[in-house]
């Protein structure tokens, strides 16, 4: 009853753009762990990923108290979106809460059309299809999404494009229409939505949904993967010029980064006096995310180094002009006696 139910209050709300439906399976557990991909949905149940998306839904019973965990699979971007959890301790709700659920984990998928300065338009899945523009079918203002660029590829293992997501770019959203959405782009390359082949290559953006309360922020180097401490990281929210230090790597090359109002924040990373990176991230999307940067120790050491050289010769030319200051005055004062 309460699968059906769920069916029916989804269906409800998404209207004639979804079909609807739902079958038990014997364990959705691979699906909920953080390396799950696209492939392990294929090879379980091949027919699971003909669908535009596949929500996973785990509900478990200990000692009276349930807990439910849902996850999305977004068939045209192949990615898993984060795991949303909740505890159920009214069996009776079980069926508003799990459609609610399902309703919150929905990622919003849109086309990337025109990308000019600074500013991008999107054409939304199934848009037109929507009630009105605050279905969630549609991203909404002020949400932010994440680029994904997609080519068609082999049919091995039942995956039969190459997805390749666009890192360190997010698209704000400004404002929403069912046609049309549009957005401010906001990346830390230079031009990070151009593609060699437009034919072969699509240009997606799916919706970030951030739940978690922090993302750590692991800083590595890209020689060897040695974690990198003292890295100082600055950030600046969105919409905003100030830059405020956040914090300093720890001996891991970690620091954590709460969530704040903000949808948006570009974080700094420098070493010494040198900017190592830029990075538009949306705090809460992922638990974790590992920055490879260049090892700047040779660099701050010479610079160290050179600034040791410095103070020593601003220290030497003080001196020099301080003895000069008090031997002149000494000769006028033996020539005025």
């Amino acid at each position: 009853a309460t699968q059906r139910g769920v069916e029916r209050q989804i269906a409800a709300i998404l209207g004639r753009a979804w079909v609807v439906r739902s079958q038990r399976v014997p364990t959705v557990a691979p699906f909920l762990r953080d390396d799950a991909t696209f492939a392990d949905a294929f090879a379980f149940q091949s027919e699971m990923v003909d669908a535009d998306k596949l929500f996973v839904v785990s509900v478990t019973e200990s000692q009276g108290a349930y807990a439910v965990q849902i996850r999305e699979l977004d068939s045209e971007v192949q990615q898993w979106g984060p795991t949303l959890s909740f505890a159920l301790s009214q069996p009776q709700q079980a069926t508003n809460r799990i459609a609610n659920g399902v309703l919150h984990a929905f990622r919003p998928i849109a086309k990337i059309g025109r990308v000019r300065q600074g500013q991008a338009a999107l054409e939304p899945r199934a848009g037109m299809l929507a009630a009105d523009v605050f279905s969630p079918l549609l991203p909404q203002p002020g949400q932010a999404l994440a680029a994904v660029l997609t080519k068609l590829g082999s049919q091995a293992d039942g995956v039969s494009k190459e997805v390749q997501p666009v890192p360190w770019t997010t698209l704000v959203v400004e404002e929403t229409a069912r046609d049309r959405v549009d957005c401010q782009l906001v990346s830390g390359l230079r031009a990070p939505l151009r593609t060699r082949s437009a034919r072969d290559v699509q240009r997606f953006a799916v919706t970030l949904l951030p739940i978690a309360s922090s993302t750590t922020l692991q800083l590595v180097s890209r020689e060897d993967g040695r974690p990198l401490a003292g890295y100082d990281v600055f950030q600046r929210p969105y919409g905003t010029k100030a830059n405020q230090l956040v914090g300093r790597s720890d001996y891991q090359g970690r620091l954590l980064l709460p969530r704040t109002d903000d949808v948006v924040h570009t974080y700094y990373v420098r070493h010494g006096s040198a900017l190592l990176a830029k990075l538009p991230l949306v705090v809460g999307a992922q638990p974790e995310v590992i920055v490879d940067l260049p090892d700047d120790s040779l660099r701050l050491a010479v610079e160290g180094y050179l600034k040791g050289i410095e103070d020593r010769l601003l220290d030497a030319v003080i001196t020099r002009e301080t003895k000069i200051i008090r031997a002149r005055q000494a000769l006028l004062d033996v020539g005025g006696t």
